[in-house]
């Protein structure tokens, strides 16, 4: 297992068996590697990424500074990880109900490139109460990303490049004021 909320077993008879820490770590909304924080993600890189998605799904965002450092030292490792591995972690991690203080730790540690996630696009992530992966990414496309990069870095489906773009380009008419085009071209 690779975070210590992961290590918690029932037995036949429903008893509880903890023996990492685990059901403390969920009820303080705690994310922790097992063990040695470095050890776990040598073992398979993608934890990285499952690190800052778990945060968000289950950590209210709140970051265990022995983890943090962690990643930040696997950063310049994560280039072996396929695009497919990456991109479903990334869409889950887009699809929770926070994720902008997570996509910001990862920008600040070289997790995820200025590229693929501008620092605009967090400011305005910031800015947006909810939304789902597609629209989170179409703002990342509205503010500078290009569309094929995401889908070559997370292998996307044809059909969510095509959802993203089409929120990207109603996002831009919404901003350039030209409502009546907006709903013309997207009626749904």
């Amino acid at each position: 297992r690779d975070f210590t909320m992961n290590a918690l077993y029932a037995g036949a008879d429903g008893a509880l068996f903890d023996p990492l820490g685990g059901l403390a770590d969920c009820l303080a909304r705690r994310v922790r590697f097992i063990g040695d924080a470095d050890a776990r993600i040598a073992e398979d890189r993608l934890r990285v990424y499952r690190y800052f998605r778990f945060c968000a799904t289950h950590g209210e965002e709140m970051f265990d500074a022995e983890a943090l450092a962690a990643c930040g030292r696997a950063a310049a490792t994560l280039g072996q990880i396929s695009a497919e591995r990456v991109g479903s972690e990334m869409l889950k991690l887009l699809g929770a109900p926070r994720c902008t203080r997570a996509l910001e730790a990862m920008c600040r540690l070289s997790i995820l490139p200025p590229d693929l996630v501008p620092p605009a696009a967090l400011a305005a992530l910031g800015r947006l109460d909810a939304g789902d992966a597609a629209s989170r990414m179409a703002i990342f496309v509205a503010q500078g990303t290009g569309i094929f990069l995401l889908q070559t870095r997370w292998r996307l489906s044809n059909g969510l490049r095509r959802q993203v773009e089409q929120l990207a380009r109603g996002a831009s008419l919404a901003a350039e004021g030209k409502l009546k085009e907006l709903v013309y071209r997207f009626p749904e």
